[in-house]
């Protein structure tokens, strides 16, 4: 229940940023076209992952520091999370506004626009979910249980119960160098 919580607001965070996020750049960068325009949200995604870049650095060597208890450097860890999904929602916004231009130019063609873009969305999802699952979600998952037994050998038990996933019993991080079998179909 924590955790869903926790992510929750983490999703709440990142909107309510990201909605912040337009509103300054749309006041004071008229020059973009405002948030409808192309290059009003490469400029914000572009911006934000910058910015979350340096912040993600700040924080991980906060979480890192002596000084941070095990409490603390879970706090650290929500906001890095919630900072990831920022930059995922500005990115999505990016791309969803693209497929949107490419279905706006086919129509004129005769090309359902709604079709076409339902075409880019298994497009995009077909480029990165392989990907996604190899790289990404496998680094997420070592890392994930890199920390847990971390936590579990210092014996902090409300570190170690807040790092539990429902539904993930069982589920070992795949060995390091090595593609889950699960994730690329390969054994």
């Amino acid at each position: 229940l924590i955790l869903a919580v926790q992510e929750i607001m983490a999703m709440a965070f990142a909107w309510s940023l990201l909605t912040l996020v337009k509103w300054e750049i749309t006041r004071n960068c008229a020059f973009l076209g405002g948030p409808d325009e192309a290059s009003f949200r490469v400029f914000m995604a572009l911006m934000l992952s910058g910015i979350v870049f340096v912040l993600v650095q700040c924080l991980d060597k906060l979480a890192d520091a002596e000084s941070t208890d095990d409490n603390a450097d879970l706090a650290i860890f929500s906001i890095i999370n919630a900072l990831s999904i920022l930059v995922g929602f500005s990115w999505e916004q990016c791309f969803h506004l693209g497929t949107e231009v490419i279905a706006e130019h086919y129509e004129e063609h005769g090309v359902n626009p709604i079709v076409m873009e339902l075409g880019l969305a298994f497009c995009i999802a077909t480029i990165t979910i392989v990907p996604w699952e190899r790289y990404i979600l496998k680094k997420e998952l070592e890392l994930a249980h890199e920390r847990k037994l971390f936590y579990s050998q210092k014996g902090s038990a409300a570190a170690t119960a807040t790092l539990e996933q429902p539904g993930r019993e069982g589920v070992a991080a795949p060995e390091p160098g090595a593609c889950a079998p699960a994730l690329d179909g390969q054994t």
